[in-house]
């Protein structure tokens, strides 16, 4: 476990959560998601960041002192200044060494990953925010790791108080690529929404497919904000291949956008709401209030 300074907010009256997917590809798409999304956590007023997997394209890190770290991530995030960004794995990141994100955590002034799966610390009371490990769980469900990690989950949402919010790279309903193979997500819906509906979570962030996308879950509402420097076409979109496409209008759909971008929680004691932006708009391209 890494050791991690954070720091302390002046107000404990609203967070303000810009959520990142599936950045770690070096190119246009990726500067311009973070130079829009400097731009809008500088007129929102942003606390913090999370980073919800896919981090170094394609094939992870090899060490904590990888060349990648810069280039992918604090090059391209240099807009954002000391905002502090709060990192779980992803299936691409697995592909080299966990420990090496984890580790990076001591090096980088606002890299925040201080294990596979841990609560982000220094919040107000009434907002709890979890990030979990979704790979370790797909790829390894029966083992010590993953069964610690969801009795942990279980513990801190179950304790806690006020809206509880979710974070891990694979979403556990999507209207994408991976969403239209229930295999893949089947696993990690067996395991972690029972946790979900017990414990009272409002809201699960994710990435993993390339859009962006609001659906309505069975307890809980799922956002996916996995364009941070990718993007798959809607299958609406001309020119569109069948089984490598997001589906429009599937069940609990009630956004879904191919655009590169990323999105925002907003929440008060008593409100929680969230936003999607896209490259080339500066205004949300939807907004969505949750009901407590």
């Amino acid at each position: 476990m890494a050791t991690v300074p954070f720091t302390e907010r002046q107000s404990d009256e609203e967070i303000v959560l810009l959520v990142l997917g599936d950045t770690g590809k070096k190119g246009p798409p990726q500067r311009q998601v973070a130079e829009h999304s400097a731009r809008t956590c500088a007129a929102l007023g942003c606390d913090l960041a999370v980073m919800v997997g896919d981090n170094i394209y394609e094939t992870g890190a090899e060490s904590s002192i990888s060349r990648k770290f810069v280039a992918l991530y604090e090059k391209p995030y240099a807009s954002h200044g000391a905002l502090e960004t709060w990192v779980v794995m992803g299936n691409h990141d697995w592909l080299r060494s966990a420990q090496a994100q984890i580790d990076y955590t001591n090096r980088s002034e606002r890299w925040r990953m201080p294990d596979l799966h841990y609560r982000v610390p220094g919040l107000p009371e009434w907002f709890t925010l979890y990030g979990w490990d979704s790979q370790l769980l797909r790829r390894w469900t029966d083992t010590a790791g993953s069964a610690a990690m969801l009795k942990e989950m279980e513990e801190e949402f179950c304790a806690a108080e006020g809206w509880k919010v979710a974070f891990a790279h694979h979403p556990l309903h999507s209207s994408g690529l991976h969403g239209l193979h229930p295999t893949e997500l089947i696993p990690l819906q067996d395991a972690v929404e029972p946790i979900f509906e017990r414990c009272g979570v409002d809201l699960a962030l994710a990435g993993h497919d390339h859009h962006l996308e609001h659906i309505d879950g069975p307890t809980f509402d799922q956002l996916i904000a996995g364009s941070g420097s990718k993007s798959r076409p809607l299958c609406t979109d001309p020119g569109a291949l069948k089984g490598r496409c997001a589906k429009v209008g599937s069940e609990g759909q009630h956004f879904i956008s191919s655009s590169f971008g990323y999105s925002v929680v907003r929440a008060t004691s008593e409100t929680l709401s969230f936003e999607f932006y896209g490259i080339g708009q500066e205004e949300a391209l939807y907004r969505y209030d949750v009901s407590q």
